[in-house]
């Protein structure tokens, strides 16, 4: 598991929002105005490839689908970037879902009948594959649908079927 540094506490209780090339902090209203004072710094370039990381947190959207988006923090060079891995979120959880996979690969009960949640992947080291995308909006870092596998793979908890009688 990757340790937590003293750098990546304070800037946590600073309330420090990440930006994939930078941070800001969010500085006092003036006239109802918000001011932002952003900070300049080198891009941070992650090549394509193989990476290693743990998943530090799970957030969910609505918009434009409904999507868990599993954020990973991975070290580049000498500072730590977080990315995110998105899949669908189902209305029906199962085996067959991209989530479900997932969390069946990490060693998830996925039983029939389980209770599973996305938050129980927090703390897991992971290995996973990005490449970089070129859009209208510029250049980002994409994970690579079902690459996010675990370090140490986990046997996979899940019933066996039962046999036809």
């Amino acid at each position: 598991m990757m340790p937590i540094t003293a750098e990546m506490e304070r800037e946590q209780k600073e309330e420090t929002h990440y930006l994939f090339f930078g941070k800001y902090k969010d500085k006092k209203t003036n006239g109802g105005m918000i001011r932002m004072e952003f900070e300049v710094q080198e891009p941070i370039i992650v090549p394509d490839g193989a990476h290693q990381g743990v998943i530090v947190a799970t957030e969910y959207r609505t918009e434009p689908y409904k999507y868990t988006d599993i954020i990973i923090e991975m070290p580049v060079g000498q500072k730590h970037i977080k990315v995110k891995y998105g899949c669908a979120t189902p209305e029906i959880m199962t085996v067959k879902t991209k989530l479900g996979k997932l969390l069946l690969g990490f060693g998830i009960n996925m039983s029939t009948g389980a209770k599973v949640t996305p938050e129980a992947l927090i703390g897991k080291a992971c290995v996973f594959m990005t490449v970089t995308e070129k859009s209208n909006k510029g250049e980002f870092v994409r994970v690579v649908a079902d690459s996010v596998k675990p370090l140490q793979p986990e046997a996979p908890s899940v019933a066996p079927p039962t046999p036809p009688q």
